[in-house]
């Protein structure tokens, strides 16, 4: 709890309190979108690099999932902060 404490402390100070709320949106929305749909993840950021990949390894979709769940836990607790 005191580092949860020391990060709102940090955080608020150094960009305020309206700007964390939207900052913990996005990364919790972003997070959401990498857990839900990690295809459309490959589709905007990796097709491009491969000339015929037609769909993502189980491994790709497999992290982007665990750094969806990463993502939603970090903007949850920063849209948390944000109202301390």
């Amino acid at each position: 709890m005191n580092l949860f404490l020391e990060y709102n402390r940090i955080f608020k100070n150094f960009i305020g309190g309206s700007t964390m709320t939207v900052l913990g949106i996005f990364v919790f929305v972003g997070g959401f979108l990498m857990w839900l749909k990690p295809s459309l993840i490959w589709e905007l950021t990796e097709s491009w690099k491969s000339n015929n990949g037609t769909e993502p390894s189980d491994f790709y979709i497999s992290s982007t999932r665990f750094n969806g769940i990463l993502c939603i836990i970090v903007g949850s607790i920063t849209i948390t902060a944000a109202f301390l």
